[in-house]
């Protein structure tokens, strides 16, 4: 009998909606986490000029410290946007579910 419940549940077009969308939110997150990643750690390796370069004439600071700095920032308030969106779907998951299997 549970397996039945699953399959109506797994097939149910908004059920499988809702998935679709988390999953795509997932892989674009993820993707723009490895742009960021990837991107710094080539740009340190390929062109360190431009990350030695201070922000302002005469300035101390470099343009890689902010860039650094972002890096590791954003994915944090990129985690933050999924997990609120995930929150929102899982809700609408339950509904879906809670009808279904009525």
């Amino acid at each position: 009998m549970t397996d039945t419940i699953n399959a109506r549940i797994a097939r149910d077009p908004r059920f499988q909606a809702i998935a679709s969308r988390r999953n795509r939110l997932a892989w674009t997150l993820f993707a723009i986490t490895m742009v960021l990643y990837f991107g710094l750690m080539l740009t340190a390796t390929l062109a360190p000029a431009i990350l030695g370069q201070p922000i302002s004439a005469g300035g101390t600071t470099s343009i890689g410290w902010p860039l650094g700095a972002a890096v590791i920032i954003i994915p944090w308030l990129l985690t933050i946007l999924y997990v609120n969106r995930a929150n929102v779907d899982s809700r609408d998951m339950a509904e879906v579910v809670e009808e279904v299997t009525k």
